[in-house]
């Protein structure tokens, strides 16, 4: 338990950013499953797979596409965005 006001002050805030990182963490990879979903999908309606051939290769493939999509994602095209969205707003 929080011994001042102050301590309890500090406290608060650090939960709330640790429930922002959480949230935004949450988000990156909701957004990265449901593109993987629907590029999958895509990729495989496009190869012109119908029936159980399409559904195999969709359970072949969705956990690759994933596997390689969610470090791209996290690691390299967030950061990036972000700074590119940075130097955007301080320009205006």
């Amino acid at each position: 338990m929080p011994r001042s006001k102050r301590e309890a002050h500090c406290l608060s805030i650090l939960m709330s950013l640790m429930m922002i990182y959480i949230m935004a963490a949450l988000m990156r990879f909701c957004m990265v499953v449901l593109m993987t979903f629907f590029m999958t999908i895509f990729g495989t309606a496009a190869a012109g797979r119908t029936g159980p051939a399409a559904l195999a290769d969709f359970f072949i493939y969705f956990p690759y596409n994933f596997i390689m999509a969610l470090p791209i994602q996290m690691l390299l095209i967030a950061p990036l965005s972000l700074r590119i969205a940075r130097i955007l707003t301080q320009r205006e």
